[in-house]
């Protein structure tokens, strides 16, 4: 019932190609430095060009230290089909600065250190590029660009039992939340939520006549701490959850690896819900 989203398949991919945009910027920024005290003696009448070609090199590096940080932000961050291009081509682009600078630094004679530096600035690019255009793709879906304040947002979840005092109970001890004080006289909702400082919906006990659906078209998917799936559920299974003869469980052997392992349970109003690992 749960499978690893798109965005948790890239985490690792992610990381990386936003250290490589980030490493870009300070690469850039260390080797302007020692160009731009060496202009300072360079003699403007015994290598005119080569003054010129520095004043170029230390304007490409400047840029690419701009625009690296803001490129890492975009991809990290909101990943949406714009950002997603955006560092694409600015990864592109400091690929093939980079081996321009290499060309550059064997025919004008930069300092010995220069040339190699470009090149391992090439190779990481090239590397994050094959990530940014293969395994580190867009998020899927279609996302807004920017939070509006003027959208909904979830203010809590509602579930529906037969007993709101057991329900609720459980759901507390299960996941560390506390009861909501009363907001106005005569409130008796049972609503529980995190603790201060946690974050997490709240979620409400809503009265329900009906019997739970053997396949709910809603659930909650919890995730084990530290992975350890055996123990979290065996907790669960002692505060009263049960756990359920779930007739799609992978066989042996052919589970995807991107498939979290789970074990379905449910909560002592038979509300199904799922533990991952």
């Amino acid at each position: 019932m749960l499978v690893r989203t798109r965005r948790g398949q890239v985490t690792a991919a992610t990381t990386v190609a936003v250290l490589v945009l980030i490493a870009d910027a300070l690469v850039a920024m260390l080797m302007a430095l020692p160009l731009s005290v060496s202009l300072l003696f360079l003699a403007v009448d015994e290598e005119p060009a080569a003054t010129e070609v520095l004043f170029a090199v230390i304007g490409l590096l400047a840029a690419i230290a701009l625009l690296c940080p803001a490129m890492a932000t975009l991809v990290a961050g909101v990943r949406t089909r714009a950002a997603h291009l955006a560092g694409c081509v600015v990864t592109a682009l400091i690929a093939v600065a980079a081996a321009g600078l290499t060309a550059m630094a064997l025919r004008y004679g930069f300092p010995s250190w220069f040339a190699p530096a470009s090149i391992i600035l090439f190779a990481a690019n090239v590397l994050a590029l094959f990530l940014l255009t293969g395994r580190l793709g867009p998020a899927a879906g279609t996302f807004p660009a920017a939070y509006d304040r003027r959208m909904a947002v979830f203010a809590q979840i509602s579930l529906g039992v037969h007993d709101c005092e057991r329900a609720g109970a459980f759901w507390s001890r299960a996941l560390g939340y506390v009861r909501r004080a009363p907001r106005w006289e005569g409130d008796d909702w049972i609503v529980i939520e995190p603790p201060p400082g946690v974050a997490g919906p709240a979620i409400a006990m809503d009265l329900s006549e009906t019997e739970p659906p053997e396949f709910p078209r809603i659930h909650f998917d919890l995730q084990a701490p530290d992975g350890d799936l055996a123990t979290e559920v065996d907790r669960l299974v002692a505060l009263g959850a049960t756990r359920v003869d779930w007739p799609f469980y992978p066989e042996p052997g052919e589970r995807h690896p991107d498939e979290l392992p789970y074990v379905v349970l449910a909560d002592p109003e038979g509300n199904r819900f799922c533990v991952a690992a």
